[in-house]
């Protein structure tokens, strides 16, 4: 056992992330406080706690003077890694920018490439978690938005080879109705990779600011960063309820790490939630007294799920004998599903009546079908939406 204590008085600081390393050692990324402002740190130790190298990382061009924040790092299959940074001007010299840098390092901190992006100060991004995609490219999970008016979640991912940006999606996105309306209030906490190459995201959601009950949600995204579908929980009892880290299991489901607190900002009882591929819940672990004790199923509650919008995705994409097409109503509806060759002929009904809102899938088996390119339409009255796929051999 050992612990490493940084030396007082010369470089003040503090860890944000660590990573466990295949040599018994890890990395830790924090922020510490230098001669030209605040910058993002790279320590690395082996078992034993002796510390290897450390190397400091900020973006600054000429007459910048930047702070760096909350750094993300992520392992690479070669020993070294990436590490993704919130900055800001402190000192009032561009007040008007922040944004993201991030850095590929060598396995002893050397910078391989660099990537910054800026956003003007009204629109500010904070990235909680990072890890790596199936194809070993890095994503970063976070929340942005100018305001709690058009608050949202961010997904971007980087090309772990050159740094460029293969995706960028914000989510969970709805500004108020009307200006008279209170706005939506999300909060992303925690982000993660799901083995299929897609995406799920945890925090918490309350309709209007947090006048209302704070529930957790949980936010299945496929690989492109589209809504497959989205779960709330909570016991309506409980004004306040967290979410605050999310994990795939190897069942295809998700287990949940969150709080809920009785009065204001006391008594925290913190639980587990498991759930499977959709999100429903199989069993809770939860130390909340006042629920009459542990295993007790929180509740689901489906009455925000208007604040996405209708999705429509397939998976795998390509397929060869079937595919999987999930869909989300956000209203009851009368629903007509297809399947269009690239000529634009109908060569599938695959549902046809009326369903209730909410989160839906079924199976389609191409039958007598040639191998190409295939749309999946959904109509309904008010919305319609087209997906492509691809039948392999």
């Amino acid at each position: 056992m050992w612990e490493y204590i940084h030396e007082p008085g010369r470089i003040p600081g503090d860890f944000d992330d660590v990573l466990g390393l295949p040599d018994g050692g890890c990395a830790a990324a924090g922020t510490f406080g230098t001669d030209s402002g605040i910058k993002a740190g790279l320590f690395r130790f082996n078992k034993d706690g002796a510390l290897l190298w450390y190397r400091y990382y900020c973006p600054k061009p000429s007459n910048w003077e930047i702070d760096a924040g909350n750094p993300q790092v992520v392992p690479m299959p070669d020993g070294g890694y990436i590490l993704g940074i919130h900055w800001y001007d402190d000192y009032d010299t561009l007040p008007e920018y922040r944004g993201m840098y991030v850095v590929r390092v060598d396995s002893i901190g050397n910078p391989i490439w660099t990537a910054q992006d800026t956003w003007p100060a009204q629109f500010s991004v904070e990235f909680w978690e990072a890890e790596l995609t199936p194809k070993g490219n890095p994503a970063f999970f976070g929340i942005g938005g100018e305001n709690l008016d058009s608050v949202c979640g961010v997904i971007k991912v980087y090309n772990s080879d050159n740094g460029e940006v293969i995706l960028y999606k914000s989510v969970m996105t709805k500004r108020r109705p009307m200006p008279s309306e209170p706005a939506p209030s999300f909060f992303v906490r925690d982000g993660a990779v799901t083995p299929d190459g897609g995406f799920v995201l945890v925090g918490e959601l309350t309709p209007d600011k947090r006048t209302k009950p704070c529930r957790v949600f949980l936010l299945r995204l496929n690989s492109d960063g589209d809504s497959i579908w989205c779960r709330t929980y909570g016991p309506e009892n409980i004004p306040w309820a967290y979410g605050f880290a999310v994990v795939p299991t190897t069942d295809t489901g998700f287990c949940i790490l969150g709080s809920q607190i009785r009065g204001r900002f006391v008594d925290y009882d913190p639980y587990i939630i498991k759930t499977d591929s959709l999100g429903v819940i199989p069993w809770v672990e939860s130390n909340c007294s006042y629920q009459g004790g542990p295993n007790q199923r929180v509740g689901i509650n489906e009455e925000n799920r208007d604040l996405l919008a209708p999705s429509l995705s397939i998976s795998p994409n390509p397929f060869t004998k079937s595919a999987r097409i999930h869909y989300q109503l956000p209203s009851a509806s009368q629903v007509l599903i297809t399947a269009i060759d690239i000529t634009g002929r109908t060569v599938a009904t695959l549902f046809e009546g009326y369903q209730p809102a909410g989160n839906h899938q079924l199976r389609w088996h191409p039958e007598g079908l040639a191998q190409g390119i295939y749309f999946i339409k959904l109509q309904c009255p008010n919305f319609q939406l087209l997906h492509r796929t691809i039948l392999l051999p």
